[in-house]
């Protein structure tokens, strides 16, 4: 039931991204690997202390058939993910850059 109703809060034409969550002693490192996204897009939210939102577009459509599925029909227009941290941060001070189709996050951990 949990994963139908996270599935239902994605664009339909979105893909989510692989993402990696490493804590470090003082901050939280999280890597997307978003190839085609569109660096002018990227959107990057913070929903709570430990849940962050990312969104991107594609610079293309990409058609499930160009990725060899043939039981699905459609096509993808964008990136999507909601990330839970296993700590609060503080999201006021966050970085990120994009590069060569990665998004690196690096978010300072809040103080106990």
């Amino acid at each position: 039931m949990e994963a139908r109703e996270s599935a239902q809060k994605y664009p339909p034409s979105a893909i989510e991204p692989l993402v990696n969550v490493t804590v470090f002693e003082h901050y939280v490192q999280v890597t997307a690997d978003m190839p085609l996204a569109d660096p002018s897009t990227i959107r990057i939210r913070g929903l709570s202390q430990n849940v962050l939102e990312i969104a991107a577009r594609l610079k293309r459509v990409v058609r499930y058939e160009e990725l060899g599925a043939s039981h699905r029909r459609g096509c993808l227009t964008c990136f999507y993910a909601r990330v839970k941290l296993p700590v609060s941060v503080a999201l006021e001070h966050m970085a990120w850059k994009f590069k060569n189709g990665y998004l690196v996050l690096r978010v300072p951990r809040r103080s106990s």
